[in-house]
């Protein structure tokens, strides 16, 4: 209504216009119509002024849902005019200045200018409030789209970190927002971490580990000062983004990339695995690496963490230790074939020893025996006082070639068993336990047949050689009141079992700290391929067990 009045008003004082202009008039006519327009521009203020007041009345009522969304705001808001003063607030910021040392709000609300604030700042020496100063200047002038500073704003007993961003009004208005964001957690949180990080950094850089971390494409992003050096980058930063690729021959660096994204498919981690590496000077190491997935909150692989430990020196030791082990086992199976050779040479030295004592001197003996019996006979017939003498002579010659006979007939069995060559090895055994036993008290029982065919010769006499030695051990040592010989045959092997009830011991040392009987007995079962092996406990006896090849 009052937009038509006004219409009006403005259309009546243009037409006075025109008639002063275009008719002559008198001085007392141009007076009358001056005043007429005169009173009809006052009339036109007064409408001007009631249809201002009616827009601010209806700018108030479209501006009460506007304050309501900047009161949501948990930031600090201020709108500003394009003179810097503030024309709006919201709760946040009356809340801030309250708290802050301006409880009536008189120089923080409405009314005020806020680069006079900021200049009185300047002036208390403010570091932060000169670039503040500035920045709000630039974007009220229009120099500026956006302005933001981050400033801490400390209380005595609080610290507090805040932005501030300023931007100008859109839709034709003059002026600006400023917004105040509390960052405070952000930053604390952000110091803690940057605490974290340093403390990591330290970490991982004083440790002689190689550590690095890696996304999913296999690119560093993280590598201690180690790690930099022995693959010859200036420093861990260098390495970020890089891949193995950058550092390693194709053929090391696919192993590693195909490793790396096998972990990132499975999702699991891979440990201690022994890795070829090439340090920066082309020499061949060796590493012991562990690689684990890094998940994210959904569990999803985003990268890895690796650790590699130099193990060089220790690969070398173990060569040299394996290299040791093939020496030594080289060197005892040259000294096995040594004792079988040793043992068929002792065997052959045995038999001939035995034929040339049943040849030479067995024969000697045997006529010596004849001679003497003749001599007797004829000396029957000599004078009874001569004869007593002479015969009780020869009968002493007789006694003594008698025990000399059996002498080296015993010697002769020891060195060969004529019943081991002519009825084989569990006729020998059963023959020399029998032996044994005429001068040791224990019972001796012998079980099991001879094996057919017959084993060869020199594992026939091998396995009665260490029958043999086994029996003296019970007869010298056991005190046993029974002992019993097993002899097994099996398609592809002869076992031979010796076992007595005697004293036993007690077996916590290696075989070759006991009795050379035993040392003896296990180097002729391995020379020959054959396994030994004693079973043995204090007043429980002992069981011997050898098994051979067939």
């Amino acid at each position: 209504m009052n937009d038509k009045v006004l219409d009006q008003q403005l259309e009546s004082i243009f037409q006075r216009l025109s008639q002063l202009r275009e008719a002559p008039i008198s001085l007392a006519e141009l007076t009358l119509g001056v005043e007429e327009i005169s009173t009809a521009l006052k009339e036109i203020q007064i409408t001007n002024m009631d249809i201002r007041r009616q827009g601010l009345e209806a700018l108030k009522v479209s501006e009460n849902p506007n304050q309501t969304i900047l009161d949501a705001i948990k930031a600090h808001v201020a709108v500003l005019d394009k003179d810097g003063t503030i024309i709006a607030v919201n709760d946040a910021w009356k809340q801030f200045a309250r708290s802050n040392g301006d409880p009536s709000l008189a120089h923080t609300c409405e009314g005020v200018n806020y680069l006079t604030v900021c200049r009185r700042a300047v002036s208390r020496g403010s570091h932060e409030a000169a670039p503040a100063l500035d920045g709000l200047q630039s974007v009220l002038a229009g120099v500026e789209n956006c302005f933001t500073l981050e400033y801490p704003c400390h209380a005595p007993t609080k610290e507090a970190w805040y932005i501030l961003q300023a931007a100008p009004l859109n839709g034709g208005y003059e002026g600006a927002v400023v917004i105040h964001i509390d960052i405070t957690a952000r930053r604390l949180a952000e110091e803690m971490l940057l605490q974290e990080h340093n403390l990591l950094r330290t970490l991982i850089d004083n440790l002689p580990d190689y550590i690095y971390f890696k996304d999913i494409k296999s690119r560093f992003i993280v590598a201690n000062r180690a790690l930099a050096q022995i693959m010859g980058a200036e420093s861990p930063d260098d390495m970020v983004g890089k891949t193995d690729f950058d550092y390693y021959p194709d053929e090391i660096a696919t192993e590693y990339y195909s490793d790396e994204q096998t972990i990132f498919i499975d999702g699991q981690p891979l440990v201690g695995k022994e890795e070829p590496h090439l340090d920066s000077m082309g020499n061949r190491r060796w590493m012991l690496t562990t690689k684990i997935p890094l998940k994210n909150e959904a569990g999803e692989v985003i990268g890895l963490v690796g650790i590699s430990r130099d193990i060089t020196e220790r690969k070398k030791i173990e060569l040299e230790k394996e290299q040791l082990i093939n020496d030594i086992s080289q060197h005892r199976q040259q000294l096995r074939a040594l004792t079988g050779r040793l043992a068929e040479a002792q065997e052959t030295e045995r038999k001939n020893l035995a034929r040339e004592l049943h040849d030479q001197v067995g024969q000697s003996l045997t006529a010596l025996n004849l001679n003497l019996s003749a001599v007797r006979t004829r000396i029957k017939n000599s004078p009874p006082q001569s004869m007593e003498t002479t015969m009780s002579l020869i009968d002493d010659s007789l006694a003594l070639l008698e025990q000399t006979t059996e002498c080296i007939q015993d010697v002769m069995a020891d060195l060969r068993p004529p019943v081991l060559d002519d009825y084989g090895l569990v006729a020998a055994i059963r023959w020399y336990g029998e032996q044994l036993v005429g001068r040791v008290m224990f019972k001796f029982t012998v079980k099991g047949k001879e094996p057919t065919p017959r084993l060869a010769p020199a594992k026939e006499h091998t396995l009665f050689r260490i029958a043999q030695e086994a029996l003296l051990n019970v007869a010298k040592h056991a005190q046993a009141q029974k002992v019993t010989v097993i002899v097994e045959t099996e398609e592809e092997l002869v076992r031979i079992v010796v076992i007595d009830d005697g004293l036993g011991f007690e077996l916590q040392r290696p075989i070759d700290q006991f009795s050379w009987g035993l040392l003896t007995m296990k180097e002729r079962a391995e020379a020959i391929g054959g396994r030994w092996q004693i079973e043995s406990k204090l007043t429980q006896g002992t069981r011997l067990t050898v098994e051979v090849p067939r």
